[in-house]
C-alpha cells in the first residue's frame, strides 16, 4: 500500500488497489475500483454521472448502477418488487431520484417481505422531483434509508 497522487490535467487513475492517500487535482477520471483508507478532500465540484431514466412497473426492481438513479412510471404505482433492488456492497450510497410526473410508492421490509429496503416509516411516497438516499449495510442485509425525502421546489 503507498500513496499515489495525480496533478496533471486529464490523467486518468484506473485499476484496482488501496492506497493510503490520494491526492486529485484538476480534471481527474478515476477508474477502477480504488479504497482510500486515509482522508479525502474535495476542492471544487462533486460529479455523480446520474443513471439513464429506469421506468418503473409495480414489480419492476431499481437497479442501483449509479450513485444517483433517475426513475420514472408510466403512472402511479405501489411498489411490490421484492427485492426493491438487489444487495448493494457495503457502505455503498444511491440516491433515487423520480424524474417523473407521477409518485412512487415504496414499501419497508416489515410492511413488503424481502423488499431489502428499511424505511423511516412503513412505507415512503416519491413524488415528482424528489428524492431518497439509502445506504447498503451488508451486516443487516439490506438498504437503509439514510437521508430525509428532498422536495424540489
Amino acid at each position: 500500500m503507498g500513496a499515489r497522487s495525480s496533478t496533471a490535467s486529464g490523467v486518468p487513475l484506473n485499476g484496482t488497489g488501496t492506497v493510503a492517500a490520494l491526492t486529485v487535482t484538476g480534471d481527474q477520471a478515476i477508474g477502477g475500483n480504488e479504497t482510500v483508507t486515509g482522508n479525502v478532500t474535495l476542492i471544487g465540484k462533486r460529479i455523480d454521472t446520474p443513471s439513464a431514466s429506469q421506468t418503473l412497473t409495480a414489480s419492476t426492481a431499481i437497479l442501483a448502477n449509479a450513485a444517483t438513479v433517475k426513475i420514472t412510471s408510466a403512472g402511479i404505482i405501489i411498489s411490490t418488487a421484492a427485492p426493491l433492488m438487489a444487495d448493494g456492497v457495503d457502505g455503498q450510497v444511491v440516491r433515487i431520484l423520480n424524474v417523473g410526473a407521477n409518485s412512487i410508492t415504496f414499501s419497508d421490509q416489515g410492511l413488503l417481505a424481502s423488499s431489502n429496503v428499511r424505511l423511516t416509516g412503513n412505507t415512503l411516497a416519491l413524488l415528482s422531483r424528489q428524492s431518497m438516499e439509502l445506504t447498503y449495510i451488508a451486516s443487516v442485509g439490506d438498504w437503509i434509508q439514510t437521508g430525509p425525502l428532498i422536495a424540489v421546489l
